[in-house]
């Protein structure tokens, strides 16, 4: 068995054993509340931010198996590239309205230029268009998410880059 890492507490800054480098805390259970606390806090920033936004996503939160949550969250987000499909759909009576595909190229310029990492799914149409909501998956940390949706890119924080 490999010998125990010496890890400082980051709350009461003592020196402790653990056989997990990721661990930042002891065990003392003042300590373990504050942790948790900090947990609740990421989780809460990060889901508020959707929530603010009104962005439509499937957040996947990961569990460490101990008193954190995994730094990372796995967000699929929906990007709606048209401006108004629902006009569209009220005046044809389809439900298959889609976009030209010269649509999308303004929409991935940006995000080649900022260099954002993650799958993208695009769905077609039997008719030559594509679906206008694009699915976007990636993980991003908790504390600093970065999600696509609604057309723009948003970072904790309140900075906002709009489509």
């Amino acid at each position: 068995m490999p010998e125990p890492i010496k890890i400082k507490c980051q709350y009461c800054g003592n020196i402790y054993a653990a056989n997990k480098k990721g661990r930042s805390h002891c065990k003392r259970i003042s300590c373990r509340d504050k942790e948790i606390r900090s947990q609740l806090t990421q989780l809460h920033s990060m889901l508020g931010m959707l929530c603010d936004n009104k962005i439509e996503a499937c957040v996947e939160v990961r569990l460490a198996g101990n008193d954190k949550i995994s730094h990372e969250a796995k967000i699929e987000s929906v990007s709606n590239v048209a401006n108004d499909t629902d006009a569209a759909k009220s005046k044809t009576g389809c439900d298959d309205v889609g976009v030209a595909p010269l649509m999308l190229l303004p929409y991935f310029r940006i995000l080649l230029w900022k260099g954002i990492k993650g799958n993208f799914i695009i769905n077609t149409y039997d008719n030559g268009t594509i679906d206008p909501n694009i699915l976007n998956q990636t993980f991003t940390p908790l504390s600093m998410p970065m999600i696509i949706g609604n057309n723009m890119l948003v970072y904790c924080g309140g900075k906002k880059t709009i489509f």
